[in-house]
């Protein structure tokens, strides 16, 4: 059991970070902070480049960086959640995992 759940299955696991467009939504919101609201701005939604206000795109920006957050946070409960089900089924059933470095 020492070994993580992410260790032993590296295929479930995406490298990329998840929490890169909730980093990317915040970065935007702190360049936006400074600029003046009646400024022009584009935003690319459902595929199609929109022309906005930055007063009008930063809602937006916060409540959809504050919905990663919030999904991110409920993935990552779920996951310890899965990852104790399965130490507790491992130790139930005595399952033992053979590293796969041994031979």
């Amino acid at each position: 059991m020492s070994t993580s759940f992410a260790n032993r299955c590296p295929l479930f696991f995406s490298p990329s970070n998840p929490r890169a467009p909730s980093r990317t939504d915040s970065s935007v919101l702190e360049t936006l902070a400074t600029t003046d609201g009646n400024r022009k701005c584009f935003r690319l939604i459902g595929g199609t480049l929109v022309e906005r206000t930055v007063d009008e795109v930063k809602p937006g920006l916060v409540s959809t960086r504050d919905g990663i957050k919030t999904v991110i946070s409920g993935l990552a409960e779920q996951y310890k959640a899965k990852e104790k089900e399965l130490a507790e089924f491992q130790r139930k059933h005595n399952i033992q995992l053979k590293n796969p470095n041994q031979r």
